[in-house]
This record gives structure tokens, sequence and C-alpha cells, in this order.
């Protein structure tokens, strides 16, 4: 008898698996709605384990993208995951790992480019190519409100801004707990030396950017008349602190 209890326990367990891995979120809402938490609202009703994809809406600052997942073999740290996100010159990927008590998730191997002649719809005056080589994201409290870490490492590729080359150099970035982030870099190679940071929250709808430009003789005399307007003269060059909206 107890042998019967403890095959028919595993075969249940089993038919719940497969229903989940087969199922898509359309049979889970019908299921069980209470039991899913609030940020799968936003999965299309076809979308699955083992694979799917989900529309994001643009920010204003970013294009719309198209994240698609595709499941990979499972290893000692939990389910895995195959993701990329894609739009209007953004491609990125990387692998996501969701341990097997589905409450934290891990977003490694980040990498792939973002247009930044994109950025804010095309409206920055900004060209150029940013391109992350190194990226990594953990999210905890899957099943109750997500608390999210990120950490990228890249670089800038040929930037542009105001009618002057500023050349490439290194970046990252970084989202703590509490939802404050922070993006850092510096330009060499081009018109002038830049370094500059950008600063905000997820919960804000503008970021604080703060740039330092040096004074460099090849400034075309435009750019040079741009930052005596927008900013002020610090050391050899200009300092700008300005608030960027994002959406």
């Amino acid at each position: 008898m107890i042998r019967f209890l403890l095959l028919l326990v595993v075969f249940g367990l089993g038919l719940l698996a497969a229903g989940l891995w087969f199922g898509q979120m359309h049979h889970m809402r019908t299921a069980v709605p209470q039991a899913l938490p609030g940020w799968t609202e936003a999965l299309p009703d076809d979308a699955g384990l083992r694979g799917g994809r989900m529309p994001l809406a643009g920010t204003g600052f970013l294009p719309p993208v198209e994240v698609t997942w595709e499941a990979l073999p499972p290893d000692t740290g939990g389910l895995r995951w195959r993701v990329r996100a894609t739009g209007d010159g953004i491609d990125l990927s990387g692998d996501l790992t969701v341990s097997f008590w589905p409450d934290t998730a891990r977003l490694s191997g980040v990498a792939g480019t973002v247009a930044l002649d994109r950025v804010g719809g095309g409206q920055a005056d900004l060209d150029g190519l940013l391109v992350l080589r190194e990226g990594a994201a953990e999210a905890r409290g899957l099943l109750r409100s997500p608390v999210v870490s990120v950490g990228l490492s890249g670089e800038l590729r040929g930037i542009e801004a105001g009618g002057a080359a500023f050349g490439d150099g290194p970046v990252t970035a970084t989202i703590a707990e509490d939802g404050g982030w922070r993006a850092e870099m510096r330009l060499a190679g081009g018109a002038s030396p830049v370094a500059g940071s950008l600063d905000g929250a997820i919960s804000r709808r503008t970021a604080a950017l703060d740039v330092v430009v040096a004074r460099d003789g090849s400034l075309p005399s435009g750019f040079r008349d741009l930052l005596s307007r927008v900013g002020r003269p610090e050391g050899d060059g200009w300092r700008v602190t300005i608030d960027v909206p994002l959406y």
C-alpha cells in the first residue's frame, strides 16, 4: 500500500511537471490564477516554459524590444534558458537560470550591441555603438516583489555628438537593489577627451547627466558655443550637468 501511494505521488508530480513544461500561460491563468505573481501579467497567453516571446514597449529613451527565450538543459543551479532581446538597433543575449524553487533568477553572459542613434527615438543628436561584453543580473523574490541587481561593462565606439567625433572608450553600468542605477564612461581619440556619468533610479523619469569635456582646439566652434551655453568652465574644459528625460 505504501509503495502504491509513493508511486502515485511520483506519477502525480510527473504529470504536474509535464503540464507546467508543455503548458502555456493561458493554461496557468485558467488553472491557478491566484498563484501567479503580478509580473506574469505582461506575458502573452502563448508563452511557455519551453520557449516564447514577449514584446516590451519603448520607454521614449529606448525603442521597443522583443524578448524571446528558449529552454536549455538544466544544471545544478536550476532551470536554464537562452534569452535574447532585439529591437531597432538593439541585439542583446544571455543565459537565464531560475532556481528549482523559483524564487531566484540569474542572468549571465549578457553581450550584444545597442546603436546609439536610436536612443531617444533618434532625436538625441548622438551616434555610435554601445558594445556590451560582460553583464550579469540577479532577481530575488520572484514569487513576491522581485529585488533586482545588475552589473554591465563594455565599450563605446565611434561616438559622435553635436557634430563632433569623440572616439572610443570603456563604459560600465550598475543597478543596485534599492533601484538606483549609475553608468560611467570615458572617451578618447576624438576631438577632445570626455568623462561622464549618468545617475538615476528605476522609479524616476529622469536621470542626472554629469559630463566633463576637456578644452581642445579641435572641437568645432559650434560645439564650443553649445558647451558655453549649457555648461560651465572647469579647469581646462567645461562641465555639463543636466537632467535627461527617460520616458
